[in-house]
């Protein structure tokens, strides 16, 4: 099945996704390599780029409407997102760490994510964006060689 591709210049007139809550800044970061994410201050998923739909496997249409919660790969649990966003809501600070995710065709892969909030004219938190790395090739073996010392 072929989709319609979009670019920055056409955000708002993809369906079901509602206006583009930064046009400047998904026309900088859109063709990017890195995988972003942008949510409004609940943690729904507004607005993604091709590297995150690359490296997810859910594009825009798709995963609209949802939370990050949607990529918990399943030992993980859901607390590191929810801490994050919590946190990161409360503080209106910045937040950095490892996440191992769940794709939409059910691969695990890793990745060092920074998510920082961004604040309205009150100083209320209105969106937050989230920028991954995909370290799966470099953590993998290492998170393997862990276990296999931890069942020695």
């Amino acid at each position: 099945m072929i989709k319609k591709q979009y670019d920055a210049a056409d955000m708002d007139k993809r369906p079901n996704t509602g206006p583009c809550p930064f046009p400047q800044l998904v026309s900088a970061v859109d063709p990017t390599g890195s995988a972003i994410l942008i949510t409004n201050a609940l943690g729904v998923i507004v607005w993604v780029n091709a590297a995150f739909t690359r490296l997810s496997g859910y594009d825009l249409l798709e995963i609209a409407g949802s939370t990050s919660t949607l990529l918990a790969a399943g030992h993980n649990t859901v607390f590191p997102y929810l801490g994050l966003w919590q946190n990161s809501q409360e503080d209106g600070i910045a937040w950095y760490g490892e996440l191992e995710n769940r794709s939409k065709f059910g691969t695990l892969y890793i990745t060092e994510e920074f998510v920082t909030p961004v604040l309205g004219d009150q100083g209320e938190v209105t969106h937050y964006i989230a920028i991954q790395h995909d370290v799966t090739p470099r953590r993998r073996p290492q998170r393997l060689a862990e276990q296999a010392v931890q069942h020695a």
